[in-house]
């Protein structure tokens, strides 16, 4: 094993340790503790040869007030990712077993008088995580503008975030905030997952507006910016520039009893980036944006089916815009896709501090100009078939 890694994992034993010893001095001024713990197996296949499973067991455990929360995540992950052997193609597979990374979070709200409040929220990211997993699973894992790696290697980093809010009751609220995050391994955004991002960084600025529409219905609207900063990828001498991206979503929502039924929208534009040119070292804007824009709408329903059974009902459908490259661009062109899913939850309140939850999804997602032919044309399109099934159980105390 590479001795620098072990480094990394010990620093990252000894964060863990601390971080859940400042956890357990907390519960003596908490109001409320939580613990949950979970198992989840989630499968897919391919018209392709692509296929692949995963086995979850995420752990959280949460101290908050009325003002205040502090949280600790983890998980356990079985991974099995293959891509079949065909014509002049001998086939590859990925196999692991290994903790995800973790993550400590906290959160402190700061009434300010006259319906105003502060907000600040901070992430650690505990590198207890194997940083080579994503790079290796995406052989066999659905393609990443989909659906994104449950899976966590991303190193040490952390986010910070201020918000100020003014939410007074049936008025408009709104809210603006900014935030700065940063991380040693950053695998995500069409990078070539399998070098080593360091340092990475971005500014992140957010707005939001709600408008009460009547005693039981409300309509909202957020916008959030990211502004990543320059970097270095295995040499330092190409820095590069991730593209700005921009989100803007919109939800309705509608309480019509017990019951809630919300739907959300939402819209992402992706710049281009800027990288070094091998010959001359100056800074070169990419031709495209590398990720494609996309558009998504979510329905959902929050039913109650009688009393201490809670039931959750979601629809899914995100169109992934091609990125913009020349299909005969192999090594950069994205030919997007459309994802169609649906989802369903049942918990069951046991008592007053315990419940137990079991849901499931399913997913098909049609990858556009995603598979070569003979010739190494990208001409066909790659569906995939996605089944999850999990549980959790949690208590309160």
């Amino acid at each position: 094993m590479n001795p620098k890694n072990m480094t990394f994992k010990k620093a990252a034993l000894c964060i863990l340790v601390l971080g859940f010893l400042c956890l357990r001095a907390v519960p003596a001024l908490a109001a409320n503790q939580e613990f949950q713990l979970g198992y989840v197996f989630d499968a897919w296949n391919s018209n392709f040869i692509y296929h692949g499973q995963e086995n979850r067991i995420p752990l959280t455990y949460k101290i908050f007030g009325d003002n205040y929360s502090f949280r600790f995540s983890t998980a356990f992950v079985l991974g099995d990712y293959e891509a079949n052997a065909v014509e002049t193609y001998p086939g590859a597979a990925f196999k692991s077993n290994d903790l995800s990374d973790s993550t400590l979070q906290g959160s402190l709200i700061i009434p300010m008088g006259g319906g105003l409040r502060s907000n600040l929220i901070g992430n650690l990211n505990i590198p207890t995580g194997n940083t080579n997993w994503e790079a290796n699973a995406a052989l066999g894992a659905i393609p990443y503008i989909f659906d994104s790696s449950y899976y966590h290697g991303r190193g040490l980093g952390g986010d910070l975030f201020y918000f100020i809010n003014f939410a007074p009751a049936n008025e408009i609220r709104w809210g603006v905030g900014l935030g700065y995050l940063r991380t040693t391994t950053y695998y995500n955004s069409g990078i070539d997952p399998s070098q080593t991002l360091t340092p990475w960084g971005a500014l992140v600025g957010m707005a939001t507006i709600g408008i009460p529409m009547g005693g039981n219905e409300d309509i909202s609207f957020r916008v959030v910016h990211n502004l990543p900063f320059q970097s270095t990828a295995q040499y330092a001498i190409y820095p590069f520039t991730l593209g700005q991206s921009t989100e803007v979503s919109g939800q309705w929502a509608k309480k019509m009893g017990q019951d809630k039924l919300q739907v959300t929208v939402s819209f992402n534009n992706y710049d281009r980036g800027v990288f070094t040119d091998p010959t001359s070292y100056t800074f070169v804007q990419e031709s495209q944006a590398f990720l494609g824009n996309r558009f998504e709408v979510r329905p959902f329903l929050g039913w109650v089916l009688n009393p201490g059974v809670m039931m959750e009902t979601g629809l899914n459908w995100r169109h992934v815009v091609s990125n913009g490259y020349s299909v005969l661009q192999t090594n950069f062109y994205e030919g997007g896709g459309d994802l169609v899913g649906a989802q369903q939850s049942i918990t069951f309140q046991l008592d007053s501090g315990a419940f137990l939850n079991f849901g499931g999804l399913y997913e098909y997602i049609s990858n556009n100009n995603a598979a070569k032919d003979s010739f190494g044309n990208l001409d066909a399109s790659v569906t995939y078939n996605r089944f999850t099934l999990g549980t959790n159980v949690g208590f309160k105390w």
